[in-house]
């Protein structure tokens, strides 16, 4: 029987603030946190967001990418976010195509460009398996930084989507208990 302890935002790596008495919040891709993100993902058939028929699996893994949502050139460049910009809540994963086409652009700035935000309910339903916000215009996503990156927005961006992991991850592992693989 497995057993497991509620997840909590933290377990995804620290928000607030970076010290020496916090999580750190570069958890990284080998952490066992992202596995289980990783694993989620598999698990609900997700497809890429830029290739819709681009499913992600187990499978076709060492053709896909784990790419930043936000920019870590940009975030590295502020002093109090160095560990948080390489937070699991900013990554996402996509077929290495689809990040190699878009290049160093920041997803939104492309999904926006392209007019590639969610429409159907198919499309819908997959941005719910990445766990990603849809498009609004006070949701958690911070517009492309200009010369001023707003710092609050990137966490707002991550304190959403650090929650809406730990829901997911929670009832997944829920499941594994209950049921099994």
């Amino acid at each position: 029987i497995l057993s497991t302890r509620q997840l909590v935002v933290d377990d995804l790596g620290n928000i607030e603030s970076e010290s020496k008495n916090k999580p750190k919040s570069a958890l990284g891709i080998d952490s066992m946190m992202f596995q289980l993100m990783k694993l989620y993902i598999f698990r609900q058939g997700a497809s890429d967001i830029f290739s819709k028929t681009h499913k992600l699996s187990r499978a076709t893994f060492s053709l896909d990418d784990v790419d930043h949502f936000y920019p870590k050139s940009k975030l590295k460049s502020i002093p109090d976010l160095e560990c948080r910009k390489n937070h699991l809540a900013n990554f996402v994963l996509m077929s290495q195509w689809s990040n190699r086409s878009k290049g160093g652009k920041w997803p939104f700035s492309v999904i926006d460009g392209n007019g590639a935000w969610p429409k159907s309910r198919d499309e819908i339903d997959n941005w719910k398996k990445l766990v990603l916000p849809r498009k609004t215009n006070s949701g958690p996503w911070a517009k492309l930084p200009g010369k001023n990156f707003n710092t609050k927005l990137y966490l707002d961006f991550l304190r959403w989507r650090s929650k809406k992991w730990v829901k997911e991850l929670n009832k997944m592992l829920k499941e594994l208990e209950s049921s099994g693989f």
